[in-house]
């Protein structure tokens, strides 16, 4: 059997405490290291009561901020951003760019908003031969996606 433990599921974390990661803040990916792992804020904070985070992270400036979900459009991996092949050429928009995403290939009405949040996307895991994506994208919605070809019929400058 398994052990007793605090409320809500925090078996699944990615991350552990001490693990170097990044975190975005606003459109900046930052260095920073898990100090907290389930982290229920102090109640002046202003959280809700009862919410829990999954992570707690010291940025590399000392200042401590909360990682609300276990996603990678928020979290990742420290040096996911060297994954990049600097060989690769520029993509067109730069990151912060808001942009239009087709959301199916050959749909002409299937549009969503978002903005660039990063370039020559490749999800961890995957080998540095492989193809990578053009742009990382966070929808207004918040979900994360990426565009895996510049190209107007694939994404556009709103």
């Amino acid at each position: 059997g398994g052990g007793g433990g605090g409320g809500g599921g925090g078996g699944g974390l990615r991350f552990r405490e001490g693990a170097r990661v990044e975190c975005l803040i606003g459109h900046e990916w930052r260095d920073g290291v898990v100090v907290a792992t389930n982290f229920t804020p102090p109640a002046e904070s202003g959280a809700p009561e009862g919410w829990v985070a999954p992570y707690q992270v010291k940025l590399a400036t000392g200042e401590l901020v909360l990682a609300p979900f276990d996603e990678e459009a928020i979290i990742r991996e420290h040096g996911a951003a060297s994954r990049v092949d600097p060989s690769l050429p520029p993509p067109r928009y730069a990151v912060g760019t808001k942009v239009a995403c087709r959301m199916r290939p050959g749909d002409p009405g299937e549009w969503a908003d978002g903005t660039v949040v990063g370039h020559h996307y490749r999800p961890p895991g995957v080998p540095r031969h492989a193809l990578v994506a053009p742009y990382q994208i966070k929808l207004e919605s918040g979900e994360l996606i990426f565009a895996p070809a510049d190209n107007d019929d694939t994404i556009r400058k709103r």
